[in-house]
């Protein structure tokens, strides 16, 4: 070796040297590291737990699941920890299933959670996912619903489907309402899916809006009253008109009776009034049937100047000496 090469090799070990006493110095200089603190403003509540019975409910569980592992880490150091509070949010179906995993020191006969997961994804996840969201996406549709919750619903299909933006957009327009899509009949719609949606949106506001104002219209109108129907005068009363066999021509009021009020007597009291030597009409001494005067005022009167004979009123059988008092 030269003595330049020998030169430059022994400055090369000197800032080397240099570097490494500068790069200590810096680190017990520099101060430490802030240390990160849990979240523990916000206390996460339990997963539910997952029985099995409904399989569409296994993402979501393992959504919650992993989300409380994630909020306070050091509750679980290691994964015999997060599985063991995995298997405690399990019950029916589910806890069957990774029950004979579990040993008899408390430990789960499982490498990770990760394998924890699998093994209920294996007995109760959808093994046709994408199948599945297809033919979700072409059975979904708005009807009544808000829009935001169909549009809810939508992004749950969506997420497990490999969909350019486009295609999700015509699937979503296909799914409307009827009333929405009638509303983008003079409307460009947007080529991007997120305007679609804000106009979507939009308008599902507006049609609610215009339907609730409708509503309360119709109901102010039906409590108002409509104005009433105008009244049809009654006919004309037709006179009364005397009964046939009374007096001919005449149109007057019927005559009045004045014998209506009298009672009929019986055959009893007529032949005991005519033992008595009493009227067989009114009851009375002195006089006949024949000559008695209240007899005389309840045959003829006159009425609007005509005379109307008597209605009612027989003559007693000849030959037994008394009169009818009918």
């Amino acid at each position: 070796m030269t003595r330049d090469a020998r030169e430059a090799s022994e400055e090369g070990r000197n800032l080397r040297a240099q570097l490494a006493n500068a790069l200590s110095l810096a680190a017990r200089v520099a101060p430490p590291a802030p240390h990160q603190p849990e979240d523990r403003g916000q206390k996460f509540p339990d997963s539910p737990d997952f029985s099995g019975s409904d399989r569409t409910q296994l993402r979501g569980w393992v959504a919650q699941l992993r989300m409380d592992l994630r909020h306070t880490p050091s509750r679980f150091p290691d994964e015999q920890a997060k599985m063991r509070y995995a298997f405690n949010r399990l019950s029916g179906l589910a806890l069957k299933q990774v029950l004979p995993h579990v040993r008899d020191n408390g430990e789960i006969g499982l490498e990770s959670l990760l394998a924890f997961i699998q093994l209920l994804e294996a007995a109760f996840g959808d093994p046709d996912r994408v199948a599945t969201a297809e033919r979700n996406m072409k059975e979904i549709k708005q009807k009544n619903r808000e829009f935001s919750l169909y549009y809810a619903e939508f992004q749950v299909i969506a997420a497990d489907l490999d969909w350019n933006p486009s295609a999700l957009r015509n699937a979503l327009r296909s799914g409307l309402s009827e009333e929405l899509k009638d509303s983008f009949i003079h409307t460009d719609m947007p080529d991007e899916l997120p305007a679609f949606v804000t106009l979507c949106q939009k308008r599902d506001n507006q049609i609610r809006q215009r339907k609730a104002e409708k509503a309360a219209q119709h109901k102010w109108t039906a409590s108002a009253g409509s104005p009433s129907a105008p009244k049809t005068p009654a006919p004309p009363r037709t006179p009364e008109t005397a009964p046939a066999g009374t007096v001919a021509g005449y149109t007057g009021p019927a005559p009045m009776d004045l014998s209506a009020g009298r009672r009929r007597i019986s055959d009893e009291e007529r032949a005991k009034r005519f033992a008595d030597g009493r009227c067989s009409y009114c009851g009375g001494f002195n006089h006949r049937a024949v000559d008695c005067a209240v007899r005389k005022k309840a045959r003829p009167f006159k009425a609007a100047g005509a005379e109307v004979k008597e209605i009612e009123g027989k003559e007693e059988p000849k030959g037994k000496g008394k009169e009818s008092v009918d």
